[in-house]
């Protein structure tokens, strides 16, 4: 595997059990993508796309604000002639730890309705 800077890519373009270069997925995209549904950049729909990290969350947590580490991608798809399910990328990158934004999250309905009763009842003291 050529490496630079821990990235690598590689594309296969036929099937390795019979050498077909009909593929399902990426059949159906290109029947959307013609039709104008679907952007000409998209590769894949999302369920085919398998990406994470190499690492388990307890030594990411710990490690600086900053570092890197390998990071992975993976696209799949099936012959349409054998069937066989197979990956169409494989990816190997470095990704950055970053700082996390909280995003707020709304009031479930009991805590909605435990603050609705504590205005109701605010002015009958």
């Amino acid at each position: 595997m050529p490496e630079e800077n821990n990235k690598w890519a590689k594309n296969f373009d036929k099937c390795p059990g019979c050498g077909s270069t009909e593929r399902y997925y990426e059949g159906i995209i290109k029947h959307l993508k013609d039709r104008g549904l679907l952007d000409q950049k998209i590769m894949c729909f999302d369920f085919q796309q398998q990406q994470g990290i190499g690492l388990p969350p307890e030594k990411l947590a710990i490690l600086p604000i900053g570092s890197e580490f390998p990071a992975f991608k993976r696209i799949w798809d099936t012959c349409c002639n054998c069937g066989l399910v197979y990956s169409t990328h494989l990816e190997r990158t470095n990704a950055k730890k970053g700082i996390s934004v909280a995003t707020p999250m709304p009031p479930n309905r009991a805590q909605r309705r435990h603050g609705m009763q504590g205005f109701l009842t605010a002015g009958l003291e």
